[in-house]
């Protein structure tokens, strides 16, 4: 990577940024394949299974040597069936969030400590998986079990998998608000280890609403972002459908307002960059076992619980959290989100409100919101919230 910079010039001390990967996804069944392909990944995926506490009988198995990864064609199959398929699917996203935590560690031990090693996590905006197929599947490949995966903010936060938590918009200036969403989110999940978070606000889509463009460079900074990516000049006629240079054309607020942007996070730099937003005693519990269970409808249209733009479209637990953001914040209440691992006794003590519209809890964290609640916190449940644990029994 240093070579690639040095050989024009550069030397380690002038390189403020490195991105690792773009909107890196995964597919199921393929990524099972290439798992009982290499001996050395099923090795790590069986020590895997072990350090959950599970033995080979709990996921249907005589010995070890005998237990291979499946996926969601045993959605509906015996208990030890979906407990190995839950565990692949976790075991996917912990996989690649373990190979890129050793890429940030070479980097900063061999380039710079200084560095901001980031990952553009932009597909499913922090979904590890999602049913059915997505647009990097080969054509005729979407079958009932197709499935796309991909890291889990919180897991890939605390795991270092990169030192800033990084996501992207693609959606238009009317939408502006939904960068306080995603912001939230990245930060929440960046302070499970203390890192910085940043953005790429794509000007391609930017332009349609005056003021918009402001509006998303300010949700960021607000939140406590410490990059901001205006991606990518171009020119466009070298990169099509992604630059943004000719669009003053057609918008000509658009440069003004980068302008407008860069010089109030300029004037507040000093307070702003070092700084912390302060903890929320308001709660939202962002899913991660449902994921798993969620059905595909066998229609294109799952294309569009992929994008961030699409969010409203997702399942009706998923699009409820962003309502209830959206709601809380025009009320002035900054809610933080939490994971399922954050449902304890120690981490839940702190706050007021919990929002709850997962349907797949693990058991140990329901009992700890029930004690939670029985000390005197609020939970607020939608339809549906809690009605199953880990492996989608009752």
């Amino acid at each position: 990577i240093l070579a690639s910079y040095t050989k024009y010039g550069y030397s380690a001390s002038q390189i403020a940024r490195l991105p690792l990967r773009d909107e890196g996804i995964y597919q199921f069944p393929q990524v099972i394949d290439y798992l009982k392909a290499d001996s050395a990944s099923l090795e790590r995926f069986r020590v895997y299974l072990q350090n959950q506490g599970l033995s080979p009988e709990d996921v249907g198995s005589s010995s070890w040597s005998s237990v291979q990864p499946i996926g969601r064609e045993v959605q509906t199959g015996t208990l030890p069936q979906k407990r190995l398929f839950y565990w692949t699917s976790r075991f996917m996203a912990w996989e690649a969030s373990r190979y890129l935590s050793h890429e940030t560690e070479a980097i900063e031990r061999n380039i710079g400590s200084n560095i901001n090693v980031m990952h553009n996590t932009h597909v499913w905006t922090g979904r590890l998986y999602s049913a059915g197929p997505n647009a990097g599947f080969p054509a005729g490949d979407w079958s009932p079990t197709s499935a796309g995966g991909m890291w889990d903010w919180f897991e890939h936060a605390r795991m270092r998998g990169t030192n800033m938590m990084y996501t992207e918009d693609w959606f238009k200036d009317s939408y502006a608000p939904n960068w306080s969403y995603f912001a939230e989110r990245l930060s929440d999940a960046a302070n499970k280890n203390n890192l910085k978070t940043g953005g790429y606000v794509v000007l391609y889509h930017a332009g349609d609403t005056a003021n918009g463009l402001l509006k998303k460079a300010m949700a960021l900074a607000g939140h406590g972002a410490k990059e901001i990516f205006y991606y990518v000049f171009g020119p466009a006629y070298n990169i099509p459908a992604d630059g943004y240079s000719e669009q003053a054309m057609k918008n000509p607020h658009l440069f003004g307002e980068i302008a407008q942007a860069n010089q109030m996070i300029g004037r507040t730099e000093d307070l702003l960059y070092p700084g912390k937003t302060p903890k929320s005693q308001v709660a939202i519990l962002f899913p991660r076992s449902s994921f798993m269970w969620d059905r595909y409808s066998g229609s294109e249209s799952t294309l569009l619980f992929s994008q961030n733009w699409g969010m409203y479209y997702d399942m009706d637990y998923a699009g409820e959290i962003m309502g209830i953001f959206r709601a809380l914040q025009n009320s002035a209440i900054q809610p933080e989100f939490i994971e399922e691992d954050d449902l304890t006794s120690a981490s839940l003590s702190r706050y007021k409100v919990l929002y709850v519209t997962e349907p797949n809890i693990p058991l140990d964290e329901q009992q700890a919101i029930s004690k939670w609640v029985n000390d005197g916190g609020v939970l607020v449940k939608v339809t549906n919230a809690g009605t199953a644990a880990r492996y989608n029994e009752s």
